[in-house]
């Protein structure tokens, strides 16, 4: 630890987070923070003081930069992107067409058409840990296997044509605990479920963050239960 407070070859970090810190760069971010790094992993105090504030670090983030095409941190996720087409194969189209329309008053314009699926799973969804990163970054930059991405509360773009950014509809914008409170608790404990853990005994830290945004925001008045608030407790024991 005192070798790394001072410096970390550049060499020795692995090609995601090299990645990372490239797209940081560009973006005249000074700061970056990296779970396997601010964290010192093997140092349980450490551990439990750090993932306390997940909730403060991830929804004050200026943007998340979301590694979702990569397998591993070995990886890496500014490589040129590939769609694979076999001969004689139907696909879907990673992005959307723009097509000239006139408006009825004269006016010129464009109007975008876009498959109702624009995105592929990516391997970061099946993972628990990233489940609430995602849930609480206000913005966030999305590396895919097929398009870059942008989203937050507000709006859904997508940068795979020559067009640049492409709004995507209101429909796909991000999920956010912290605008009009639209995701109820059970939609988010049953896509939280979904994913995968390495470790079974991280399930409840791993949404912690999540349910302190959500006590903040719509249960101030309400106890957190493992999972569980105990005002609609009765009920929500019924899941199976």
């Amino acid at each position: 630890m005192e070798i790394g407070d001072m410096s970390i070859p550049w060499r020795k970090l692995p090609k995601s987070i090299r990645d990372g810190i490239t797209v940081a760069a560009n973006l005249s971010l000074h700061c970056l923070w990296i779970d396997s790094i601010c964290i010192i992993q093997d140092d349980p105090a450490d551990v439990t003081r750090e993932l306390a504030q997940m909730s403060r670090i991830y929804s004050q983030a200026t943007v998340t930069i979301a590694a979702s095409r990569a397998e591993t941190v070995e990886d890496g996720f500014l490589q040129p992107r590939q769609v694979n087409v076999e001969p004689g194969v139907s696909f879907d189209l990673p992005c959307s067409f723009k097509l000239p329309y006139r408006c009825p008053n004269g006016e010129l314009g464009s109007i975008y058409l876009a498959p109702l699926k624009t995105t592929v799973p990516e391997p970061l969804d099946a993972r628990a840990w990233a489940f609430q990163e995602r849930m609480l970054s206000p913005r966030i930059l999305e590396y895919g296997s097929r398009q870059v991405r942008w989203l937050c509360a507000h709006s859904d773009c997508q940068a795979s044509c020559s067009d640049g950014w492409i709004p995507v509809s209101d429909e796909h914008r991000k999920e956010s605990l912290l605008v009009d409170n639209a995701v109820p608790w059970t939609t988010i404990v049953g896509s939280y479920t979904r994913r995968k853990l390495a470790l079974q005994t991280d399930r409840p830290l791993a949404i912690a963050g999540i349910a302190e945004a959500f006590h903040e925001h719509s249960h101030e008045n309400d106890t957190y239960l493992a999972g569980l608030w105990s005002s609609s407790l009765a009920t929500d024991l019924l899941w199976k």
